[in-house]
């Protein structure tokens, strides 16, 4: 027996064993809050369960929120920027949302104003340029 038959023998099976379930049940297993489990060698007709926790329909691949220590460390690393490019360049690297480079402008005691060029502008400027440009008022 090939795969494919195997594959619709199973197939027919399963349709035989959901068309004598209630529609609720069928509802359930629709919308993922109910599951099907297999109990090898049970003479028992297999039945939905419903499960406490529903199956998320996506899977969800967002990456971690920028936490408060993630936002020193991205601070520390821009104020080790010597020149305005490479703070401007890590920034873009790092790909933060505008509101995770918003939480950087509140770490650095300013409040965040415009889109989100004119955040990175912000943050830039204040960790690099500031510093730049009070070393060459001091130098004279």
């Amino acid at each position: 027996m090939t795969d494919l038959a195997l594959f619709v023998q199973l197939q027919a099976r399963v349709a035989a064993f959901l068309a004598e379930q209630p529609v609720d049940q069928l509802k359930a297993l629709a919308a993922g809050t109910a599951k099907l489990t297999l109990v090898s060698g049970s003479s028992v007709p297999l039945a939905a369960v419903a499960d406490p926790s529903p199956i998320p329909s996506q899977p969800t691949h967002r990456p971690p929120a920028t936490t408060a220590h993630d936002i020193e460390a991205t601070v520390a690393k821009l104020r080790a920027c010597e020149e305005v490019d490479q703070a401007a360049a890590l920034l873009a690297g790092l790909k933060l949302k505008v509101n995770e480079l918003k939480d950087i402008v509140r770490a650095l005691g300013l409040s965040p104003k415009g889109r989100k060029d004119d955040v990175m502008r912000q943050i830039v400027n204040q960790t690099v340029g500031a510093r730049r440009k009070y070393d060459g008022l001091r130098a004279g």
